[in-house]
């Protein structure tokens, strides 16, 4: 058989690969995927890896077998088993057990998709974003097939005829739109390495397009704050991930590189104390341990090891080579000086009071909507008290039209936010499209040592919501909401909390009995909404809901205190001797072990009367100062 380049790198690679210390690397893991491994040798199918766009671990049998069974009536079941993500799990058990009949169902796979798709033609199981993600599983696949005495002649000439297939399929088929979305960009970045595969033998033409799309793809996509424009954590790790696998068979290397180092740098400060991280836009409760281990590597910064299980997911060693975890292991722990992430152009920002999973952790959000993954959950906010979720976002659930529940956990009012009577001014009309938004304005971010401003502002037809978050790493949350409206009006702000609490009495209780009080300037009513942390999982968990009457403007004020402060709201006075109205300002007194902190609170400007203000006896002039006989005085906004 002629040798061709792709078959000289399939060799190459195969060369490479140390089967028996991946056997010994993972065999920790070997129960699990051999009994996942033999669902899939009986076509019983679930799809629950870390990144899957679209799990559902309910495991159902295709008898008779088909690509494009949806046996769920979701179609989005049919794009995951058309992807092939399950083959490295089918190839692993193999590894682990000695056992060829996995990595030869593997291969049948393959050849049964090849067989039912020749020749290729548009519909459910050959849409583009999928094929990318196919096309870079067979790639993957192939070296151990060869190792493995798989790779004769006629299954070389049959995969290599139909990945040529494909990667012109995708090229024909290429839209305009790519260029901005995850879609292109994953699309890009696989083609990228199949012609790498190549070497000589590739278009050079059609490598040179590749190339330039990359180029333009990442510097479109992504903010320069790192964060990917769509406004998905969720995909954000999509386009990183693929981006990773194209980096090394790029001629811009430096640039590519530069590039996913600040998106996995980015990602780094989304990780909850759980190192988890919150189901922003669609996105799922995911860990983030896998993709900050194929960071660490892929980029050669070993800050992303902090973030990493000790063992990298075998998927790494499986695509890298088991020398990945050489190189990992030889890095040395690196933990950022700063807590802090302020995205500026993404509007996505995070604080926390360590680097401990015992930390408290603050996420707020106002930026612009992003793609059709984007919600409307602007000045939202989401808070964890000593490691634990509080104030949550109830993520995604399904992607179906005809499921109502797509629509409201997209909106408002799955979102701690305020939506005035009853009517939300951003309102998502199908699964990827909104009959109206509002407007976004500039946010306003300040940090001095442990103590954290944040404000943010939403322009709708007929009203103005600002929000003002002060945050205190002593468990100390303050959430000012302040509207405007002419007329009359209620406003009704909502708190989500994640499903494991229990909210009474102005107190949260938490499953090991740990306490937070809550406390608020208007009564606050329990109910209950759903919840998904993971797609096609739904749940129920208990939300705080309060309502305001209001002529033209109100202000609201709720708090989230650590039990240890004696909390008290004090006055303002407006030249030492008049006290201000509650629409004007607020300040609060926090006392705990011979410790005090005061916090004030200016709702507008000073345009009438003495322009000096006191609280507790002390002078100051600015909209919020933090005094403290501990920390001293920190003007947060002036």
């Amino acid at each position: 058989m002629v040798k061709n380049s792709l078959y000289q790198t399939i060799e190459h690679k195969s060369q490479k690969l140390d089967l028996e210390r991946l056997k010994l690397l993972y065999d920790f893991k070997k129960n699990d995927v051999v009994a996942y491994a033999d669902q899939l040798m009986m076509n019983i199918f679930t799809f629950t890896r870390d990144w899957d766009m679209e799990p559902c671990d309910t495991p159902y049998t295709l008898n008779p077998f088909g690509w494009t069974t949806t046996p769920n009536g979701d179609d989005e079941w049919i794009f995951m088993l058309n992807r092939m993500d399950y083959l490295p799990l089918l190839v692993m058990a193999t590894v682990l057990t000695d056992d060829l009949k996995y990595i030869k169902h593997a291969h049948d796979l393959v050849s049964n998709w090849i067989g039912a798709h020749t020749p290729l033609t548009s519909g459910p199981s050959t849409r583009t974003l999928d094929t990318a993600m196919r096309m870079n599983n067979w790639l993957d696949l192939c070296p151990y097939l060869k190792v493995y005495n798989l790779l004769d002649e006629a299954s070389f000439k049959l995969i290599e005829s139909s990945l040529e297939t494909q990667a012109l399929y995708l090229k024909d088929h290429y839209l305009t739109k790519y260029t901005l979305s995850n879609w292109g960009s994953i699309q890009t970045c696989v083609l990228a390495k199949y012609l790498g595969w190549l070497q000589t033998d590739a278009d050079l033409g059609f490598k040179a397009w590749i190339e330039d799309e990359i180029t333009t793809q990442f510097e479109i996509q992504v903010y320069p704050d790192g964060m990917h424009w769509e406004q998905s954590t969720m995909y954000h790790v999509e386009v990183l991930n693929y981006g990773l696998k194209a980096l090394p068979y790029v001629n811009n290397q430096e640039g590519l590189k530069h590039t996913l180092d600040k998106m996995a740098y980015a990602l780094y400060y989304q990780a909850t104390p759980h190192n988890d991280m919150i189901a922003y836009g669609d996105s799922d409760r995911t860990m983030l341990s896998g993709i900050m281990g194929t960071c660490a590597v892929a980029l050669d910064n070993p800050l992303y090891k902090s973030r990493a299980n000790s063992v990298l997911d075998f998927e790494v060693c499986y695509a890298y080579g088991v020398q990945a975890q050489d190189e990992f292991d030889a890095f040395e722990m690196e933990v950022p000086i700063s807590l802090n992430y302020d995205g500026e152009d993404s509007g996505i920002y995070t604080t926390r009071s360590h680097w401990g999973t015992d930390a408290h952790f603050t996420m707020f959000t106002n930026g612009s909507l992003g793609s059709g993954h984007g919600h409307a959950d602007n000045l939202h906010v989401s808070t964890y008290f000593r490691g634990k979720p509080v104030l949550v976002d109830p993520g995604r659930l399904t992607y179906r039209e005809d499921d109502p529940r797509r629509m409201h956990l997209k909106g408002m009012e799955s979102h701690n936010t305020v939506i005035l009577d009853g009517k939300p001014s951003a309102v998502p009309d199908t699964s990827w499209t909104y009959a109206s938004f509002y407007k976004p304005l500039k946010n306003y971010v300040r940090h001095d040592g442990n103590c954290h401003y944040y404000e943010g502002a939403l322009l709708a037809k007929d009203s103005v919501h600002q929000r003002k978050l002060i945050v205190i790493d002593d468990g100390i949350w303050i959430i000012v909401d302040a509207i405007q409206a002419q007329g009359s009006h209620v406003a009704t702000m909502k708190y989500h909390l994640d499903e494991s609490l229990v909210y009474q009495n102005g107190i949260i209780e938490f499953e090991d009995e740990t306490k937070l009080n809550v406390i608020s300037t208007q009564a606050i009513e329990l109910t209950s909404d759903v919840i998904a942390y993971t797609y096609n999982k739904p749940s129920t968990h208990p939300v705080l809901v309060q309502e305001q009457r209001f002529e033209d403007e109100c202000v609201n004020v709720t708090l989230f205190v650590d039990p240890k402060w004696d909390v008290k709201r004090i006055p303002i006075l407006q030249n030492g001797d008049t006290p201000i109205d509650d629409t004007r300002g607020c300040a609060y007194s926090f006392k705990a072990e011979g410790e005090e902190i005061e916090v004030s609170v200016l709702h507008e400007e000073i345009w009438q009367g003495k322009k000096i203000m006191y609280c507790n006896g002390k002078p100051f002039h600015a909209k919020c100062v933090i005094r403290s006989n501990r920390f001293g005085q920190k003007v947060m906004r002036a």
